[in-house]
C-alpha cells in the first residue's frame, strides 16, 4: 500500500517530483530435506514436537510463515509452528475414532508480505498403536464348589491388567469339557467374574467343568491373551424313605388329632419332614419331626374318597436335595341309609281348606336327613313338605280342582357322600267336596234393535239349581261377569235372573253389533261352588245414510287466491250418526291443490294454484262422506273449480351485461349475479345455455344467479381472453316459457414469462454433506403461482447427476456425494414452467460453492476466490457543462471492470466510494443487473471550474464477507461554462 500526501496553498501554479520504489516478490519459498518422514508412538503426549520443517526463499522481502492447509484428518491431531515450522501433537492420538496408523500433514510456506506466492510439502507420520496385549495374574484358574452353589455369586474372579492402560473385557471362547456344556452352565461378566447361569442340579451334571476364558484390550488394534479355567463340582445325595408304600383304611369320623401313620428315613438323624402336594391334604393333615402323621381337620368337611399325602424329607442344612413319598389314606363314607316309621300313611282334607294349613308330620331315622313329595305330578302341585322337618302342608287351593283323592310317595335322603342312601313310604290323601250348581240353558240367543228402549227386560229364561240347595237364609243368587262392552248397557236381577237394557245402545262408541253376556250362579253359602251360562245379544244399527244438500256445485277462483284464507264448508247430515267423515276422492290434481277436513267436511286450498305446472284452469273435485258405522254407509257431492291465469314468461333486469376479470380469480370467486322479474307463480330458476368455452369454466347458481367461476381460467388451453355465457331463466311451475341474455366476460391474461423470486440463488455447502441432504428450494416471485421445475444444464455437466431437482415444489437436494476433490463450484440452469395458456416459462441461476475440510478449519487457507476485479483503465477523465442536472440525470461516462473468478466469486457491485470538492449527493452510478459496467450520471447542481474526483470501487459477491475482494478507480470530472 502507498500514501501519498500533498498540500497546496495560495493560488497560481506549483509542481514537484515524488519517487515511489516498489519491492516485488517474483519467487515462492522452496522447503529444504522434502518430502518429511517420522515414525511415533500414539502414547506421545499433546505438545510433544514431531518433527520440523525448514522452508527458504531467494527474494524474502517478509519472513517465512507455515500454515497447515491438509490432509484429514492429521490437522485435527497435528499443528506446525507459524515461525519455527515445528510441528507438535495438538490432541490426544488415542481419540482417533478411526485408529490412523498413517497421517499425512499438509503445509504451506510463503512470505508474510505476498501470501499468493507459497510452496506445499507433505509431512509423513506413521504412528505405532498398542504394542502390549493384556497379562493374567495366574497361568491357570481353578475351584471346587457343590452342586448347590447360589447363582449371582462369583465362582472364580479373573484379572488381568494392559501395561498400555486400556480397558479390558473378558469372554469364554471355548468349552473344554467332555461332553461341551460348560458354557450352558457358566458365564463370565464384564469385570472377569465367573457366574452360574443355571443351577448344577441336573442329573446330567459332570464332575468337572474346563474352559477358556479370554481377555481383550481395548487397543486399536485389540489384542487378546487366553487362560484355562477348571471348576470341580461335588455332589450331595437327598435321604431314603423306609417301608414304601405307606397305605391306611379309616371312617370319616376319626377325631382330629388322631395319629393314623409313621414314616422313616435313612439317615434318620437332623431330618425335617413336610407334607407338600396339593390340597386337600395339607389342610387335613400334619406331620411331626419324628414323622407321625395326624388329624387336623374334621374329615367330614371334604368328600375326598382317597388322600395322597406327599411328604418330603431332608437333612436341614439342603433343603433343595430332598427325598418324597405318597401316603395313601382310603376313607368309609356314609355306611348307614335313613327309615320312615311307619312305612305308609295316610290323612284327610276338606276341599276349601286355606293354603297353608298343615295336613301331616312325617318322620325318619337317621342324622342329617331331606324329605321330598315325588310320584304323582297333581299331588306334587298341591302338597308341599318341608325338606328339613318332613312337615307336609297344602300350597294349592282345592276349590278350583274336582280332585277328591291324592296318592302320593315320600322320600327321603341323607345325602350322604359318596353315594347318598335313601328309604320311600306312601302317602294316600282324600279330599270332602260339595256339588256346583247346574243351569237349564246354557247357551242363550237374543236379536233386538239398537233403539230398544232403557229397562226392557230382552231375556228371563235364565235360572239354575244347585244339590243340595243352599238352606234358608242362603239362596243362589245371579251376576254378569263379561264380555266387555255389554256390562254397560246390559244389567241383571241378582235373584230372579231376568235381563235387561241399563243404557241407550245408541251410545255405544264402538257400535257393538253383538253383546255376549256371561251369567255366574253360585250360592251364598259356599259362593266357591259356581257355574257360569252365556247370553247372546244381535243389535240391528245403522239404518239411513249421509246426505248432502246440494249434491253439486260450481264457482271460480283467481290463480293467485291465498291457502290461508279462503273455504267452503259443505251441507251434510245423517239421522242416526253424529260422526260423518268427509274426504276427496277422484283425479289426481284434486287430491293434490285441495283438501277437506274430514270432521267438519270444510274445502279448502292444499297448495296454491299458482304451482300448477300443467296450468290446469278446471278442477272437479269429488268430496265422499262416510257415517264410520260398523256397517258404513256413504254419499258424494261434485264440486267444479274454474281458475283463470297468467302465462306471460319473465324478463332480465341486468342482462345483457359486460364485465371485465382477471384470469387469476380462483375457482368458487362470484363474478356478476344475473336477475329476472315476472309475475312468479312457482321458483325463479336460472340455467346455462352457451357459449362453449364459457359453461367449462362458469356457472349459475339456479335459485340466486349468482355467477362462479367453476374450473381454473388458466387450463383454458386456447387462452380464451372473452367468454359469452348464455342464461336462461324460468318460472319452477312453467318450464316452457323462458327467457335468454348473455353475460360477456372479458378475461385479463398474464404474460407468458415466468418469474423467479430470485435471479440468482446460491448456496455453500461443505464437502462432507450426507447424500440426500436438501440444500435449497427455488420459489415463483408471486406465491400464487405454481409450476413445474427443472435441472436444464449444469457447469460442469457432472451437476445433472449430483443434484436432484423435485419437479413439484423445487426442492434441491444431492443425490452423490460431493467429495470429487476438483469440482468445489457448480452453476445449474433452473427451468420452471406453470400451468396456464399458452404456457409460461422462466430460467434462474443456482449457484452451489462446496468447500473441502481445509476450508473449514479454523486455520482456512483455501482461497476460492482468489481474483480482485481489474478496471479496464487506472483513470477516467470527462469534461461536462455547468448546470442543474437533478431533473434529467445527465449520464457521464461509463467503467467497467473483469474478474476471473467463477460465480457470485466474479460478480462485481459498483459504488461511489468518495467524492472531492463536496461532490456527494451529485453523482450517482447506475448498473445493469448481472452486467460488469456501470454508467456514472449527474443528479445534481455543478459548478464551473471546478474539478470533481470521484473514487468508483468494484466489489466482487464472495458468500463469506471475509473473502470479498474489490478495486478502486478515478474518475476526474472537470466542469466547463456552459456556452450557447
Amino acid at each position: 500500500m502507498i500514501n501519498l500526501q500533498y498540500v497546496v496553498s495560495q493560488t497560481g501554479t506549483s509542481q514537484t517530483t515524488v519517487a515511489i520504489n516498489i519491492s516485488e516478490d517474483k519467487n515462492a519459498p522452496v522447503f529444504l530435506n522434502s518430502p518429511y518422514f517420522t515414525t511415533i508412538t500414539e502414547n506421545y503426549v499433546v505438545g510433544r514436537m514431531v518433527i520440523a520443517v525448514t522452508a527458504v526463499d531467494s527474494n524474502l522481502v517478509g519472513q517465512i510463515q507455515y500454515e497447515v492447509v491438509g490432509i484429514y484428518p492429521a490437522p485435527s491431531f497435528f499443528d506446525v509452528d507459524k515461525d519455527s515450522g515445528v510441528m507438535r501433537i495438538i490432541r490426544d492420538l488415542k481419540e482417533d475414532h478411526f485408529a490412523t496408523f498413517r497421517y499425512v500433514l499438509r503445509i504451506s510456506a510463503y512470505d508474510s508480505i505476498d501470501p499468493s506466492k507459497f510452496t506445499l510439502t507433505d509431512v509423513t507420520i506413521l504412528l505405532a498403536r498398542n504394542l502390549n496385549p493384556p497379562v493374567f495374574d495366574r497361568t491357570t484358574y481353578s475351584t471346587r464348589i457343590t452342586e448347590l452353589y447360589s447363582m449371582g455369586i462369583p465362582v472364580l474372579n479373573i484379572t488381568a491388567i494392559d501395561p498400555d492402560g486400556t480397558q479390558i473385557s473378558y469372554t469364554l471362547v471355548r468349552d473344554n469339557t467332555v461332553g461341551g456344556n460348560a458354557l450352558v452352565y457358566f458365564y463370565i461378566d464384564a469385570n472377569g467374574g465367573l457366574l452360574l447361569r443355571k443351577p448344577l442340579t441336573a442329573p446330567d451334571v459332570p464332575d468337572q467343568f474346563s474352559m477358556v476364558v479370554a481377555a481383550t484390550d481395548s487397543g486399536r488394534p485389540s489384542k487378546t491373551m487366553k487362560v484355562n479355567v477348571i471348576v470341580g463340582v461335588d455332589k450331595i445325595n437327598p435321604p431314603v424313605f423306609l417301608g414304601i408304600p405307606y397305605t391306611r383304611r379309616m371312617e370319616e369320623r376319626t377325631l382330629n388329632g388322631t395319629s393314623i401313620i409313621t414314616v422313616r428315613t435313612s439317615p434318620s438323624t437332623d431330618i425335617v419332614y413336610e407334607i407338600v402336594g396339593e390340597p386337600p391334604a395339607p389342610y387335613l393333615f400334619f406331620v411331626e419331626q419324628n414323622g407321625d402323621i395326624h388329624i387336623k381337620k374334621d374329615l367330614t368337611t371334604d368328600k375326598s374318597m382317597e388322600y395322597k399325602i406327599r411328604v418330603r424329607a431332608y437333612q436341614r442344612n439342603t433343603p433343595s436335595k430332598y427325598a418324597e413319598t405318597d401316603v395313601v389314606v382310603i376313607m368309609l363314607r356314609n355306611i348307614n341309609p335313613p327309615t320312615f316309621t311307619p312305612d305308609s300313611f295316610s290323612t284327610s282334607v276338606n276341599y276349601d281348606d286355606p293354603v297353608g294349613q298343615r295336613v301331616l308330620q312325617v318322620q325318619a331315622a337317621d342324622d342329617v336327613l331331606q324329605y321330598s313329595i315325588s310320584g304323582d305330578a297333581d299331588c306334587q302341585n298341591s302338597f308341599y313338605i318341608i325338606s328339613a322337618t318332613g312337615k307336609i302342608i297344602l300350597v294349592k287351593s282345592l276349590k278350583t280342582t274336582n280332585d277328591v283323592l291324592f296318592q302320593c310317595t315320600l322320600s327321603v335322603t341323607d345325602n350322604g357322600y359318596p353315594t347318598p342312601k335313601t328309604d320311600t313310604a306312601t302317602l294316600v290323601i282324600n279330599v270332602v267336596r260339595g256339588t256346583n250348581p247346574v243351569f237349564g240353558n246354557q247357551n242363550l240367543n237374543v236379536n233386538i234393535r239398537e233403539d230398544v228402549p232403557v229397562n226392557t227386560v230382552v231375556e228371563n229364561r235364565i235360572s239354575a239349581t244347585r244339590t243340595p240347595a243352599p238352606h234358608s237364609p242362603d239362596t243362589l243368587v245371579y251376576e254378569i261377569i263379561g264380555e266387555y262392552p255389554a256390562q254397560s248397557f246390559f244389567g241383571i236381577d241378582r235373584l230372579t235372573g231376568q235381563i235387561s237394557v241399563i243404557q241407550d245402545l245408541r251410545l255405544d262408541g264402538l257400535k257393538t253389533t253383538q253383546y255376549k253376556i256371561l251369567i255366574l250362579t253360585y250360592g251364598t253359602d259356599k259362593p266357591d261352588l259356581r257355574s257360569t251360562a252365556t247370553v247372546t245379544i244381535d243389535v240391528q244399527r245403522n239404518l239411513n245414510g249421509p246426505r248432502f244438500f246440494p249434491q253439486s256445485d260450481s264457482i271460480e277462483l283467481p290463480e293467485t287466491t291465498s291457502t290461508d284464507f279462503w273455504s267452503m264448508p259443505q251441507n251434510v247430515t245423517d239421522p242416526d250418526s253424529s260422526k260423518i267423515t268427509c274426504s276427496i276422492i277422484g283425479d289426481s290434481k284434486s287430491v293434490e291443490y285441495f283438501q277437506v277436513d274430514p270432521n267438519t267436511c270444510v274445502l279448502s286450498l292444499k297448495k296454491s294454484l299458482k304451482d300448477d305446472p300443467d296450468l290446469t284452469t278446471t278442477y272437479n273435485v269429488l268430496i265422499e262422506a262416510v257415517d264410520n258405522e260398523q256397517s258404513p254407509l256413504t254419499n258424494r257431492k261434485t264440486i267444479t273449480i274454474t281458475v283463470f291465469r297468467d302465462a306471460s314468461p319473465p324478463s332480465f333486469q341486468n342482462l345483457p351485461a359486460t364485465i371485465t376479470i382477471s384470469e387469476t380469480r380462483t375457482v368458487g370467486d362470484s363474478v356478476y349475479a344475473a336477475s329476472a322479474t315476472e309475475n312468479w307463480r312457482g321458483k325463479i330458476q336460472y340455467e346455462i345455455v352457451g357459449v362453449y368455452p364459457a359453461p367449462s369454466f362458469f356457472d349459475v347458481d339456479k335459485y340466486s344467479g349468482v355467477i362462479r367461476i367453476i374450473r381454473d381460467l388458466k387450463e383454458d388451453r386456447i387462452a380464451t381472453e372473452i367468454y359469452t355465457l348464455l342464461i336462461a331463466v324460468y318460472d319452477t311451475k312453467n318450464h316452457n316459457s323462458k327467457a335468454t341474455s348473455e353475460v360477456i366476460i372479458n378475461v385479463k391474461r398474464k404474460p407468458a414469462t415466468f418469474e423467479f423470486s430470485q435471479t440468482i440463488y446460491v448456496v455453500q455447502l461443505p464437502e462432507i454433506t450426507p447424500v440426500g441432504s436438501r440444500i435449497l428450494q427455488v420459489f415463483p416471485a408471486n406465491a400464487s403461482d405454481s409450476a413445474t421445475y427443472a435441472i436444464e444444464t449444469s457447469f460442469p455437466l457432472s451437476g445433472v447427476n449430483i443434484f436432484y431437482m423435485d419437479a413439484f415444489n423445487g426442492i434441491i437436494t444431492t443425490r452423490m456425494s460431493l467429495h470429487s476433490g476438483t469440482n468445489y463450484f457448480y452453476q445449474l440452469e433452473v427451468k420452471a414452467t406453470d400451468k396456464s395458456n399458452p404456457l409460461r416459462t422462466g430460467v434462474t441461476t443456482v449457484f452451489v460453492i462446496v468447500e473441502d475440510f481445509c476450508c473449514l478449519s479454523n486455520n482456512r487457507t483455501c482461497e476460492l476466490n482468489s481474483n480482485a476485479p481489474i478496471f479496464s483503465a487506472p483513470l477516467y477523465f470527462v469534461n461536462v457543462m455547468e448546470g442543474d442536472y437533478s431533473t434529467n440525470n445527465l449520464p457521464l461516462i461509463e467503467v467497467s471492470a473483469s474478474d476471473n473468478d467463477f460465480g457470485p466469486d466474479g460478480n462485481l457491485v459498483f459504488e461511489i466510494q468518495s467524492v472531492s470538492n463536496n461532490g456527494d449527493g451529485k453523482f450517482q452510478i447506475q448498473q445493469k443487473p448481472s452486467e460488469k459496467k456501470a454508467t456514472l450520471i449527474c443528479i445534481g447542481k455543478i459548478s464551473r471550474d471546478l474539478t470533481y474526483v470521484i473514487v468508483v470501487r468494484a466489489s466482487d459477491q464472495a458468500i463469506h464477507v471475509s473473502r470479498k475482494r474489490s478495486s478502486s478507480v478515478p474518475v476526474e470530472i472537470k466542469v466547463v461554462p456552459f456556452r450557447k
